[in-house]
C-alpha cells in the first residue's frame, strides 16, 4: 500500500480578496496563486479531499503566493520600463535626426518644438496635442533625449499609418535597430549592458498598432484627413508624364552633357540606374536611411505624399526638379511633380493626378487589380464574398469543375474553403502558390480533353446564385488576357465563359443582378473588396476541424461546446481549453481550425479599425500569451456581426467598446446586444474604474505630485465616443460616424457614475437639440471701413485658471437628466433601460456652465480669399468677454443639496421631488444667462455671434473654448470653428447656411493671430460686457 500523500490544503477562489492581491481581478491569477503555494510546499498539484481544511495553511500560503505574485509584477514592470526606455534612447540617436532641418509649415504652425519641450499642461480638454499620448509622455521625462525620441516617433507615426501592420512593424524595428546600433558603436566595451532588439519586441508591437491609429493632428494639420487626401486613390500610380526623371525630351534649354552625380547626363532623364522607383508600402525603410547616388521617384501617390510630407515639415531630403539641383550631401533626392506642372508640386492634391475610372466590366478586368475586379463583378451582386477572394479556394473549386463539368454545392465550396486553410497552416506561401499554378494548368488540360463545344446551360437561364458560381473562372479568365504561365487553351465553352465574365450584359440583359454591376460602374463607384456587401459580406463562419488532425479524441466535443448557442463565452471557453495543456495532451487540431478566422480577425482589426480608433491609450494591449483575434471573433459573434463588415457609427463605437473590455478581460460575459432605441441620442460607451482597474494599460511613471496633464492611472473610467462635442473632438459629419475617440479621465476631464447599480460597459446617452437658427449676422467692417486695432486684454484681472470639464452619467431620474426622465415609468424612480444619461459641465472662474444637451461642434472649411486669412473683419468679442458675464455660483439662486465627494455641485440627491428639483435647475439656467439673452446680449436668440478663443489656456485674453461650447449648448446653439484659411464672410454664410450662432476664431500665440478691427457696435459691446463683469468683481 502506498504511503498516505502529504496534507494540501483546499484553495478556495481567496485571489478575489482585491485588498490582498492589489487590485488584481483574482479569476486571471487564482491559478498562478495555487501553483506557486504548491511550488513552495515542493509538491505537485494533484487532488484533495475536500473535507480537509486548513485555515491557517491557507492563511500561510496565501501571504507568501501574494509577496510573489508582487514580486513577480514589480519585476515585469521593471522590464517593460527598462523595455521602453532603452526604445526611446535608440530612437533619439537614429542617424536620420541629424540630418532633419527645424520643421516648417504644418509643424512650424503647431510649434512642435515648444509642444514637446512644455513642462506646463496646456489648455484644450481631452486629446489635443501628441504629449497626451502615453509614448509621448513617457517621453517627455527624457529631456533633450526625449524631444528628439517623439520627433521620431512622429515621423515613424506619418510613414507608417497607411502601411499594412507587418511593414509597420518591420519600419519600427529597423529604425529602433538602427538607433541601437549607434548605441553599440558609443557603447566603447560595454555594450553587454544594451538591450537587443528582441528583448523589446512587446514595445515594438505597442509601437505598431498605436501607430495604426488615428494620427492626432488637427484637421487641417493631419496629412490623411485633410481635404488634399483620398483613401481610395493612395496606391494609384503617378504620371510619369509629370516626373523628370523620366523626360528624355531634348530641346528644354539645359545644357547638353552636364555632369551629376558622376555621370554625363544627355537629357533631363536620369538613367535606370540612378533611380529608385519608390513606393512606400513596399519598402518605407528608405526615407529613413541616407540614399546619396539615387532619386526616389514616387511610384504612388501615398508615396509622393510621404516625400512632400518629410520634406517639407520635417526637413528630412530634398526635392529635385532638375539634374541640376542633386545635391550629394543630402540625406536623399526625390522627384515630386513640378509646381509648374501641376498642383500636387506643392500641394498633395489628388484631384490633379486622378485617372479616369473604368466604364465597362472588361475595362475595369484590364485596369484593376484581380481582386478588385471579382469584388466588383461578383459581391456585390451575389453570395460568395466569404470565399470568392481567397484564391485558392477559387482554384480548387475550379478543379473540381474541370474533372465534371459541374458547378459546385455549398457543401463542396465548405469543404474547399477548409482544404485552403488546411494547406495553408502547415505548407509555406511559395508552395501552396505552386500548387495553385499545377492546379490551374492540369485541370484546364482535363477541361480540354472532356469540355464541350458548348456552354451547357445558357447564362440567362442560370439561378442567380449560379451565376455567381462563375467567379470560380477568374484566375484562368486573368491568365488567358495576361498570361504569366503556359496555361492550355481550353474548349470552345471556355470562350463562352470569358465573354460571359468580361461583359455578361450580352448574355443575360435586364437582369437584375447584371443591372446591378452596370449601374455601380455607371455611377464610377468602383468598391473595395474590403466594403462591406449588402448579401455577401460574410467571411466569418465557424470553420470545419478536420478529425484526421485530433489526437485527443476531445477536440470535436470541445468544438461543438465553444460554437453551441451562437458561440455564447466563446472567449472564456476557447481560452480555457488551450491552456487545459494536460486535457490536450498536446493536441492542436482546435487551434489549427481556428487559425485562419483568427488570423483574418486580426488582419481585418489592424487594416480597417485601428485607423478609426484615436486614443492616448494603448487601446488593444498587446499580450504574448493572449491572441486578440479571439476576443475580435468572440465580439464579432456576440454583436452577431460579420468579418470585413463596414462597422460605421454605432456598431463602430460598441465594437471597439466591447473588443477593449472583452481583450483586457477575457472572462467576462458580454450580453447580447440588440438595436439601441435611443441610436440618436447615442454619445458613446463607458467603460467604469471598476474594469479598468484590474489591468495596468501602462505603467505609470510619474508620482502624485505630478504636474502633468495627462496620467493613466489603472482606476479610470474610460469613454469609447463619437466626435463633434467639444473643441478637440470638432469633426465632419463623415468624421462623426467614422472615428472613435478613445478617452480616460486626465486632469482636464473627470468622469463620474451615479448608478444605483454596479457600474458596467453601458451606452451614454445625451438628447441632440434643435439648434436655434441665426437670423442676424455681424456687422461687416469691410462696409463700415472699420480701422484695424491691436487686440486687447479685458480690464479685469483674470486668475490663470484651466478649466476642467466634467462628465456625470447617471442612469436615475432623480438627478434630472431629460433623457432619464424621459426613459422612466414612475416619477423619482425612472432607470434608464439601456444606458446613463450624461451631464456635462465646467466650473471657470466660479461660475458654473452645465449642460444637458449634446453640444454640437462643426468645422469650417478653406475658402480662396486669402488676402482675407488673418483678420477679423466683422464684429467679435473674447470667450472671456462672454463667459465672464455669467454671475458667479454664490450670486446665483442655490442649486440642490450635492450629497455626493464630487466637487461639481448640484449633482446627487436625497429623495428630491423631481418637478421641485428640476424648477430650481431651470431658475439656476435662466439667470446665470439672463444678462447673455436679453435685448443686445452676447448671445442674444437669433443674432450671430463670432468668439475669439485661445488655445494655449485660459490666462491668455480671449479665454477658453469648451466653457464657451457647452454654455452654447445650454442655450441650444450650434457652434461653427472657423477654419484658419477661412475668411470671415465666408465662416457667416457658412454659419447662416448650418445653422450655427457661435463662430469660434481660435487665437494663438505661436503663429500669426487675426488683425482685430473695431467698429462703433464692437465698442458698444465691449463696454456694456466690461460694466457688467465689473459689477460681479466689486
Amino acid at each position: 500500500m502506498s504511503d498516505p500523500a502529504p496534507h494540501v490544503p483546499v484553495y478556495t477562489n481567496v485571489a478575489n480578496d482585491k485588498s490582498t492581491f492589489n487590485n488584481v481581478k483574482g479569476s486571471q491569477f487564482v491559478n498562478h496563486v495555487t501553483g506557486e503555494c504548491l511550488r513552495l510546499q515542493n509538491i505537485e498539484p494533484t487532488e484533495r479531499p475536500s473535507d480537509v481544511v486548513d485555515l491557517e495553511g491557507i492563511r500561510r500560503h496565501v501571504e507568501e503566493s501574494s509577496r510573489v505574485v508582487q514580486d513577480l509584477r514589480e519585476k515585469a514592470k521593471d522590464r517593460d520600463t527598462h523595455s521602453h526606455l532603452s526604445v526611446y534612447r535608440a530612437l533619439s540617436v537614429h542617424p536620420a535626426l541629424s540630418a532633419m532641418q527645424p520643421p516648417t509649415d504644418i509643424l512650424g504652425d503647431l510649434d512642435w518644438y515648444q509642444e514637446l519641450n512644455s513642462s506646463l499642461p496646456s489648455f484644450g480638454g481631452i486629446f489635443r496635442s501628441f504629449k497626451q499620448n502615453s509614448h509621448f509622455k513617457r517621453a517627455s521625462t527624457l529631456g533633450e533625449e526625449g524631444t528628439r525620441a517623439r520627433i521620431m516617433l512622429l515621423l515613424l507615426w506619418v510613414v507608417g499609418h497607411r502601411l499594412p501592420l507587418d511593414k509597420v512593424r518591420q519600419l519600427v524595428s529597423t529604425a529602433i535597430d538602427d538607433g541601437m546600433s549607434v548605441l553599440r558603436s558609443r557603447a566603447k566595451g560595454n555594450g553587454d549592458l544594451l538591450l537587443g532588439l528582441y528583448q523589446v519586441q512587446g514595445v515594438v508591437e505597442q509601437l505598431a498598432r498605436m501607430i495604426k491609429t488615428r494620427l492626432p493632428l488637427g484637421k487641417e494639420s493631419n496629412p490623411f484627413y485633410g481635404h488634399d487626401f483620398t483613401a481610395d486613390d493612395e496606391d494609384k500610380a503617378m504620371p510619369r508624364d509629370e516626373l523628370w526623371v523620366y523626360d528624355d525630351t531634348p530641346g528644354k534649354g539645359y545644357v547638353v552633357g552636364a555632369s551629376t552625380l558622376g555621370q554625363t547626363m544627355t537629357a533631363f532623364r536620369l538613367p535606370a540606374t540612378m533611380r529608385y522607383e519608390f513606393d512606400v508600402k513596399r519598402n518605407p525603410v528608405v526615407l529613413l536611411r541616407p540614399l546619396q547616388d539615387r532619386v526616389l521617384v514616387p511610384q504612388t501617390k501615398l508615396s509622393l505624399l510621404m516625400i512632400q510630407w518629410l520634406t517639407r515639415n520635417f526637413g528630412l531630403g530634398k526635392k529635385v526638379f532638375s539634374p541640376f539641383e542633386i545635391d550629394t550631401q543630402a540625406f536623399w533626392n526625390a522627384d515630386p511633380p513640378s509646381p509648374d506642372t501641376v498642383a500636387s508640386g506643392s500641394e498633395f492634391d489628388m484631384d490633379a493626378l486622378d485617372v479616369d475610372e473604368p466604364q465597362t466590366i472588361f475595362d475595369a478586368f484590364q485596369d484593376l487589380p484581380l481582386e478588385e475586379w471579382v469584388h466588383l463583378r461578383f459581391c456585390r451582386s451575389y453570395h460568395v464574398h466569404h470565399w470568392a477572394h481567397d484564391i485558392f479556394v477559387r482554384t480548387i473549386l475550379f478543379s473540381a469543375y474541370c474533372g465534371r463539368c459541374a458547378l459546385p454545392s455549398s457543401h463542396e465550396i465548405s469543404q474547399s474553403i477548409a482544404t485552403a486553410a488546411y494547406f495553408r497552416t502547415r505548407l509555406l506561401q511559395d508552395i501552396v502558390d505552386e500548387i495553385q499554378i499545377h492546379l490551374m494548368i492540369g485541370s484546364m488540360e482535363i477541361w480540354t480533353d472532356v469540355g464541350g463545344e458548348k456552354w451547357e446551360e445558357p447564362f440567362r437561364d442560370m439561378t442567380k446564385e449560379d451565376r455567381g458560381l462563375m467567379a470560380i473562372f477568374s484566375d484562368v479568365a486573368n491568365e488567358f488576357l495576361l498570361p504569366t504561365i503556359s496555361l492550355p487553351t481550353g474548349p470552345p465553352a471556355f470562350m463562352e465563359v470569358f465573354s460571359f465574365l468580361i461583359d455578361p450584359a450580352l448574355d443575360c440583359p435586364g437582369e437584375p443582378d447584371i443591372v446591378e454591376i452596370t449601374r455601380y460602374l455607371e455611377e464610377g463607384a468602383v468598391p473595395s473588396p474590403d466594403e462591406n456587401v449588402e448579401d455577401g459580406g460574410s467571411a466569418f463562419q465557424i470553420p470545419i476541424l478536420d478529425p484526421t488532425t485530433c489526437s485527443c479524441s476531445r477536440c470535436a466535443s470541445v468544438h461543438n461546446q465553444i460554437t453551441a448557442e451562437h458561440m455564447e463565452n466563446f472567449q472564456m471557453k476557447y481560452i480555457a481549453w488551450m491552456n487545459d495543456e494536460k486535457g490536450r495532451d498536446g493536441c492542436n487540431a482546435l487551434a489549427d481550425a481556428w487559425e485562419p478566422v483568427v488570423q483574418a480577425a486580426e488582419e481585418w482589426v489592424d487594416e480597417h479599425i485601428l485607423e478609426k480608433v484615436e486614443s492616448p491609450l494603448d487601446i488593444f494591449p498587446y499580450s504574448p500569451d493572449r491572441r486578440l483575434g479571439i476576443a475580435i471573433v468572440h465580439v464579432l459573434a456576440n454583436m452577431e456581426l460579420k468579418l470585413n463588415t463596414l462597422l460605421r457609427g454605432v456598431d463602430l463605437l460598441r465594437f471597439v467598446t466591447d473588443l477593449r473590455y472583452s481583450h483586457i478581460h477575457p472572462d467576462s460575459f458580454l450580453g447580447k446586444k440588440g438595436s439601441l432605441d435611443n441610436e440618436a441620442e447615442l454619445l458613446g460607451f463607458v467603460i467604469p474604474a471598476e474594469d479598468n482597474a484590474d489591468y495596468a494599460v501602462e505603467p505609470s511613471y510619474y508620482t502624485d505630485d505630478s504636474d502633468d496633464e495627462f496620467e493613466v492611472d489603472q482606476g479610470q473610467a474610460t469613454l469609447c465616443v463619437s466626435g463633434g462635442w467639444l473643441y478637440n473632438l470638432a469633426s465632419s459629419q463623415r468624421d462623426e460616424v467614422d472615428v472613435v475617440h478613445v478617452i480616460p479621465e486626465s486632469r482636464s476631464l473627470r468622469i463620474q457614475i451615479l448608478s444605483t447599480i454596479y457600474p458596467a460597459p453601458r451606452a451614454v446617452h445625451m438628447p441632440r437639440m434643435m439648434a436655434v437658427p441665426p437670423v442676424i449676422i455681424p456687422h461687416s467692417h469691410m462696409l463700415l471701413d472699420a480701422p484695424d486695432t491691436p487686440d486687447t486684454s479685458l480690464p479685469v484681472a483674470i486668475a490663470a485658471c484651466d478649466p476642467i470639464v466634467s462628465i456625470e452619467l447617471s442612469d436615475i431620474a432623480a438627478h434630472g437628466f431629460p433623457a432619464v426622465k424621459a426613459a422612466g415609468s414612475e416619477p423619482g424612480n425612472e432607470i434608464h433601460r439601456e444606458g446613463y444619461s450624461a451631464q456635462m459641465s465646467v466650473i471657470y472662474q466660479n461660475r458654473l456652465f452645465r449642460t444637458w444637451w449634446r453640444p454640437d461642434v462643426v468645422v469650417g472649411q478653406p475658402c480662396t480669399h486669402k488676402a482675407e486669412y488673418h483678420r477679423m473683419t466683422c464684429c467679435s468679442m473674447t470667450s472671456n468677454q462672454i463667459l465672464l458675464q455669467v454671475p458667479p455660483m454664490n450670486c446665483c439662486p442655490p442649486l440642490p443639496v450635492n450629497k455626493s465627494d464630487y466637487p461639481a455641485p448640484g449633482i446627487f440627491l436625497d429623495s428630491p421631488d423631481d418637478s421641485a428639483v428640476r424648477k430650481q435647475y431651470d431658475e439656476y439656467q435662466k439667470f446665470a444667462t439672463s444678462r447673455l439673452t436679453e435685448r443686445d446680449g452676447a448671445l442674444e436668440a437669433g443674432h450671430m455671434c463670432i468668439v475669439r478663443c485661445s488655445e494655449s489656456g485660459s490666462e491668455d485674453s480671449e479665454g477658453p473654448a469648451d466653457p464657451l461650447i457647452i454654455l452654447a449648448a445650454s442655450l441650444r446653439l450650434r457652434v461653427y470653428i472657423v477654419s484658419t484659411r477661412e475668411c470671415c464672410l465666408c465662416a457667416c454664410e457658412r454659419m447662416r447656411v448650418q445653422n450655427c450662432s457661435v463662430g469660434m476664431v481660435m487665437v494663438s500665440s505661436h503663429r500669426e493671430s487675426r488683425a482685430v478691427t473695431k467698429c462703433g457696435h464692437c465698442i458698444f459691446a465691449d463696454e456694456r460686457a466690461d460694466q457688467i463683469i465689473k459689477r460681479y468683481t466689486d
